[in-house]
């Protein structure tokens, strides 16, 4: 509640990264987010295949279908939001949902009263100027003249289950089978060694 980031960056030069935002990455499980502002914030992730990147928050949401993430009253003003061509789920406001290392059905938020200004550049599916991917969430009374490659954008970029795989908050992805992958056993134990995760390949 009452969070403010004002100037400075955000930066993950790796691959495979995910939860980026310019106030908190992954406020996971969070009842509210309440009255919070991202001010000239630079948020940059120039690696393949990251998701989940927000001008304020990357992830959020509750898994219980009655009581979703609360996000009221927030504002994110004159940020930029730079990524590669290849990454999703990337939203002015906040990046969308995520599974977890034992839900298979994403997170659930509500957006309300929130405003965004800015630019997003680059980026593929799940690309909204409120949130990239919104799974059995809402967005309500929302402003925004954030552009996406200095286009018009979309407010919510997707809303239906395309699932992605489930991942662990604690460790990292997570197979289709729910069995922890392990970088160690691809040999360089560098995160983009490990399985990426594509809206692309799951849609079809």
């Amino acid at each position: 509640i009452d969070c403010t980031a004002t100037g400075g960056s955000v930066t993950a030069t790796g691959n495979s990264c995910w939860a980026l935002g310019g106030v908190c990455g992954a406020p996971y499980s969070a009842p509210e987010i309440t009255n919070c502002q991202a001010e000239n914030v630079t948020i940059t992730a120039s690696g393949i295949n990251n998701r989940l990147i927000g001008g304020l928050v990357g992830f959020t949401g509750t898994y219980g279908e009655d009581d979703p993430t609360s996000v009221t009253g927030c504002t994110v003003t004159s940020t930029t939001i730079t990524v590669s061509a290849s990454t999703t789920c990337v939203g002015g406001l906040v990046g969308g949902s995520n599974t977890g290392s034992t839900q298979t059905i994403p997170s659930a938020f509500t957006i309300d009263s929130c405003s965004t200004s800015g630019t997003i550049n680059g980026g593929s599916e799940s690309v909204g100027s409120i949130a990239g991917y919104a799974y059995d969430s809402t967005v309500e009374d929302c402003t925004s003249t954030m552009t996406w490659d200095g286009g018009v954008l979309e407010q919510v970029g997707l809303t239906e289950p395309s699932l992605m795989e489930p991942m662990s908050i604690e460790s990292g992805l997570m197979d289709s089978d729910n069995e922890e992958l392990n970088p160690a056993e691809s040999g360089s134990g560098e995160p983009d060694s490990m399985r990426s995760v594509n809206v692309d390949d799951l849609a079809a």
